[in-house]
């Protein structure tokens, strides 16, 4: 999920809209599926205090193809790495009676 958190030109003031998805992307992703960029020229305390702890990768200027090709390569890796991570600690919690559930033949209604 890309969100780019520079100040809406017209109204010098964060986009409201970018603003309420990413509060709900925070509320139910991991921080490492989200890519937050804003202006370095623009005042990081703009940002609300709920997204102080999120890495936010900053930009001078227009942000150009290159600085967007390099911090998503940078976030994919990262996620592999976090994916990967979550699958072994999922797989690690699976007790012997969840693990008889998944392998065993499906038990129909009239059984």
């Amino acid at each position: 999920m890309f969100f780019d958190l520079s100040l809406d030109t017209r109204t010098n003031t964060l986009n409201n809209n970018v603003v309420y998805e990413l509060g709900v992307a925070n509320a139910i992703r991991e921080p490492t599926d989200m890519v937050l960029i804003q202006r370095t020229n623009e005042n990081k305390l703009n940002l609300p205090f709920d997204f102080g702890g999120l890495h936010v990768n900053p930009f001078e200027g227009d942000a150009t193809q290159e600085f967007i090709e390099r911090i998503l390569r940078a976030a994919l890796e990262n996620q592999e790495w976090h994916k990967s991570k979550r699958v072994r600690v999922a797989a690690e919690s699976i007790d012997g009676i969840g693990l008889h559930l998944i392998v065993s033949p499906k038990v129909t209604e009239n059984q």
